[in-house]
């Protein structure tokens, strides 16, 4: 037969070890918890940061498309005044020509005048 003072001590060891190993085990379901809550708040920051890149990748496309469309634009103008310049100059070229000519037959016109008169 065990006395009441041994027979206290020994329940209120086991009560004590219960009680710790209840809190054992809910201190490793917070643990858990926690962990999976860190793992789940690092995938929603890895997925946002995909997100991100890859709209910031479309908007880097979308610019390179623009300045590419307008860098297309701008060479058509500058081969249209391009042309058009030249067209210019073939234009100047041909009334210069034209007017020398004329001044030279002017010219040949008066040198046989002078001839004659001479």
């Amino acid at each position: 037969r065990v006395s009441p003072p041994l027979q206290a001590a020994v329940q209120g060891q086991c009560e004590a070890q219960a009680a710790l190993a209840a809190a054992e085990e809910t201190r490793e379901a917070a643990v858990a918890a926690v962990r999976e809550e860190g793992r789940k708040a690092l995938d929603d920051a890895q997925e946002e940061k995909k997100k991100a890149l890859d709209e910031a990748d479309e908007e880097k496309k979308r610019a390179l498309a623009n300045a590419d469309e307008e860098g297309k634009k701008a060479l058509d103008e500058a081969k249209e005044e391009g042309k058009k310049a030249l067209e210019d100059a073939e234009e100047e070229k041909k009334k210069a020509l034209e007017k020398g000519e004329e001044e030279g037959k002017k010219a040949l016109g008066e040198s046989k005048e002078e001839g004659k008169k001479a």
